[in-house]
């Protein structure tokens, strides 16, 4: 990925460019309020191609159960992300019930964990025991991740650490949680003392999709059309024709799910900071019209000193530590992944890839008019992926 000058955000070392505020709040600033809009006048245009998302809820009361006879059961370890196959996974494990779970895998020689998606603490952390009781289930497909190393990097003051390495070889249906109530049960320092199994159905992961066909032709120039749209409005794009082509022609549906999810934790990143630049720009003009602020600011501020108000201070605080999939209030980030990873045939993947696309498209044309027509210019800021 390569990454072309950007704007400074900072609180202590989290700046943010005076120069990048004036031509959000400019140009940028009234994009927000024409976004649920667009995206309602795009709902009513293209049909959405995946199912309702499956999950598994955990209940706490529920007793242990034993598996069905000759069934696989593998250890589940949830987390707020998405694992494609394929890919390379590292996780690192402090606590002893991750690392009793390691140590049973290679004693099983199964090696072998399912990784659901789940929402998580603001933190990251997966702890039901805090978390709302809505957030209380588990994806109903999750990635296989095969463990090839199991390395101790030494103690931390939580105890020893572990890099763990894996390779994600696959996906499963998960039937059924066997002793869910492990979820909840904590010591005293509100960490798990045991972790879930699961009774799964591993899937076909077979690749093969017809590259030719009429869905994966429109992806390619949905693809373009949008990387053009979006040099136009100087957001995150992929950097070339020649990529999009290449990935099509050569990547898994698999991998250009990856691409897609990278694009656009990007680009909801860029979008949420712009919303937050236009708003403290403004702040800082009603200051200054009462005297509050002088009439000329430095080139870059650091806002913790310019006594923003608490929820401006907390969105800027949001978007900074945020990786993007956490920023739309309109629909779950995560959605349409999980009916990728759900869906077996790859031309269906295709055409789920394609109807996140069109709706990209509509949305950001709307945004490259509005910019046109505000007097913004084409750029290079952004980044690629």
């Amino acid at each position: 990925m390569r990454r072309t000058t950007g704007r400074i955000l900072a609180l202590g070392s989290i700046i943010w460019s005076l120069h990048g505020l004036c031509w959000m709040a400019a140009k940028q600033g009234r994009m927000a309020g024409h976004r649920i809009h667009g995206l309602r006048r795009l709902d009513s245009r293209i049909g959405r191609r995946f199912a309702p998302i499956e999950w598994i809820d955990l209940n706490k009361q529920l007793p242990a159960k034993n598996a069905t006879a000759g069934s696989t059961v593998l250890p589940v370890f949830p987390l707020s992300i998405v694992n494609w196959p394929g890919a390379n996974v590292v996780l690192k494990t402090i606590h002893p019930f991750q690392q009793r779970m390691y140590n049973d895998i290679l004693e099983s020689g199964s090696r072998r964990i399912v990784v659901p998606y789940t929402k998580s603490l603001p933190n990251g952390k997966v702890r039901y025991n805090e978390m709302d009781a809505r957030d209380h289930r588990v994806h109903s497909v999750g990635s296989v991740l095969y463990l090839e190393e199991l390395k101790d990097v030494g103690s931390t003051g939580e105890g020893t650490q572990y890099l763990a390495r894996h390779k994600v070889e696959g996906r499963c249906r998960i039937r059924q949680i066997l002793n869910p109530s492990a979820a909840f049960d904590v010591g005293s320092d509100g960490v798990q003392t045991d972790y879930m199994r699961a009774e799964v159905e591993l899937l076909d992961n077979l690749q093969e999709f017809n590259r030719a066909d009429q869905d994966t032709v429109l992806l390619r120039q949905t693809w373009e059309s949008l990387r053009k749209l979006s040099e136009r409005t100087a957001e995150p794009r992929l950097s070339s024709y020649e990529l999009i082509e290449k990935q099509l022609s050569n990547s898994s549906t698999w991998h250009l799910a990856y691409l897609w999810q990278q694009l656009q934790q990007q680009v909801q990143k860029h979008r949420e900071k712009a919303r937050v630049a236009s708003a403290i720009g403004d702040w800082i003009m009603d200051q200054q019209k009462v005297g509050r602020l002088p009439s000329v600011m430095p080139e870059q501020i650091d806002y913790s000193q310019l006594d923003l108000p608490p929820l401006l201070l907390d969105s800027a605080m949001k978007v900074h530590k945020s990786d993007g999939t956490d920023l739309d209030g309109e629909r779950d980030f995560w959605d349409p992944f999980l009916a990728i990873l759900a869906t077996d045939a790859s031309e269906k993947r295709v055409k789920i890839l394609l109807d996140e696309a069109l709706r990209e498209v509509e949305m950001t044309r709307t945004r490259a008019l509005l910019r046109d027509m505000l007097g913004g210019g084409g750029s290079d800021e952004g980044c690629y992926v």
